[in-house]
Parts: C-alpha cells; structure tokens; sequence
C-alpha cells in the first residue's frame, strides 16, 4: 500500500507552528516537521498557502516588523547609494566620452590640414619638376647652339 503524501491541510497546520518556534516556514522546515514529502510537493501547496492568505510567495511577514522596517531602511540607502554611484559613473563616462570626441575632432581637424598640405607640396613638386624639366630642355638648346 503507497503512503499518503503531504497535504494542503498538512502545510496549514505545519505554518503556523513553525512561525511559533521562530523558524521560517521554508521548504526543508516544512519537510523537516512533517518527516515526508517531497520539495516539489510542498513548494507547490506552499505556494497556495501563501496565496490564500494574501501573501506574496517572497512575502516574510513573519518577520519582527522592527527587522523588517530595518531592512527596508538598509534596503534604500544601498539602493540610493548605488544610485548615486550610478550617476557619479555616467558622469565621468559622459565627460570622457567628450573629451575623446574633442580629442577625435581636433585630431580628424589635423588629419584633414596634413593632407591638404601634402596634396600643396605634391602639386608645387610638379610644377618644380616641370619647371626643371623645361630648363633642361633650354639648356640643352643653348648648349647646342654654343657648340
């Protein structure tokens, strides 16, 4: 003969009790008191315990309201404070990211002066190499007509 397995009255009335002893109504509590069942089987019915008092699956209202407001507490100074660090970041990042694009600019701006400039220098290298081939050619003619 198969053994019954745990129940949704079981979880009830294994809750409340475990909340009694100030442990926290968890899976392997639950197993624990009850000596059986399985971790699916009870996740699930606790799920549903929870859901027919109005609780959230996360909700640790068995907690002592002071611990718990303390945990809020620390809760929003960590959050402000990562917050804070968050903004302190991106503005550093958003200052850098200028810098490199003033950096980027001014450097495309010389870029573009050099080969302006370079493109200059070839243009009066031709016209000097013309310029010397031609006197060549009339040195060569009036070599020519010396001799």
């Amino acid at each position: 003969m198969g053994r019954n397995g745990v129940t949704f009255h079981d979880i009830a009335e294994t809750v409340p009790k475990l909340i009694e002893q100030r442990k926290t109504p968890s899976i392997d509590n639950i197993r624990e008191y009850l000596g059986t069942g399985s971790k699916s089987t009870i996740a699930k019915l606790l799920r549903e315990w929870k859901a027919q008092q109005g609780l959230r699956p996360e909700d640790d209202s068995h907690l002592p309201p002071d611990l718990t407001e303390l945990v809020k507490l620390l809760w929003d100074r960590l959050r402000q404070k990562a917050d804070n660090q968050i903004a302190n970041e991106r503005q550093e990042f958003d200052a850098k990211i200028m810098e490199t694009q003033r950096q980027y600019h001014q450097e495309h701006k010389l870029h573009k002066d050099l080969q302006q400039n370079h493109h200059a220098l070839e243009e009066r290298l031709h016209q000097q190499m013309e310029e010397n081939k031609q006197l060549r050619a009339t040195l060569i003619i009036e070599q020519q007509e010396k001799v």
